[in-house]
């Protein structure tokens, strides 16, 4: 009984000394795998390379007055980057501008005033001159009837043709104020001229902001 005893005690000492020595598994972090793109980071060193680059700047020297951007600052198409200074080419688009002005008014006055004007005073000198022929015709008769002297006469006729002068050069006067007249297209040149000139003066004072340019591949 008591080697039956022993023996049992030994088992169940042995049975405890194998659950304590056993070796136990450790607690390790379990991840579900799921598929995904790999993920790869490169640590290096190096210059970025520009595929293109532009060259800004202006035709006219002139003072820089503002900056708006820095380097590497993204830009639009159409923003200003830079200032000149303008006080000249300022100056030229005030000057151009008054010189249109001045033009078109000069025009718009042959239009309303002068034109107006001439063919009144060409109805005067072919009055005037009716008038002088007329009072020629009767000098001419009285002298031939023996009541007015040669001299009367030849006053008449000189009356007349300078009567007739006058008329003429009051009809080209007119003429030269008519659409296609050598007066209205020389005011029309000038108004042409003076808008060419201030479309120069703008374009130059334009040349002094500097603007990004639109990409090279538009």
């Amino acid at each position: 009984m008591k080697r039956r005893n022993l023996i049992l005690a030994l088992a169940a000492a042995g049975v405890v000394a194998a659950a304590v020595l056993w070796p136990r598994g450790r607690e390790v972090d379990v991840v579900s795998v799921a598929r995904a793109p790999l993920t790869q980071s490169v640590v290096a060193t190096g210059r970025i390379a520009t595929p293109a680059r532009i060259v800004i700047g202006s035709p006219l020297a002139a003072t820089v007055l503002e900056v708006k951007v820095r380097e590497g600052d993204p830009v639009h198409p159409g923003q200003i980057l830079a200032r000149l200074r303008a006080d000249d080419a300022e100056a030229l688009v005030g000057q151009a501008t008054a010189a249109l002005a001045e033009a078109e008014a000069r025009f718009a006055q042959i239009e309303s005033v002068s034109r107006p004007v001439a063919a009144q005073q060409l109805a005067q000198a072919e009055a005037n001159r009716k008038v002088a022929v007329a009072e020629a015709e009767r000098a001419r008769q009285l002298v031939a009837k023996g009541f007015y002297a040669q001299s009367k006469a030849d006053d008449a006729l000189r009356n007349a043709a300078n009567a007739a002068s006058a008329a003429d050069t009051a009809r080209a006067q007119l003429a030269a104020q008519q659409a296609g007249g050598s007066e209205r297209e020389a005011a029309r040149a000038r108004v042409d001229q003076a808008r060419a000139q201030l479309v120069n003066a703008r374009a130059r004072a334009a040349q002094l902001t500097l603007t990004a340019p639109p990409p090279a591949w538009c």
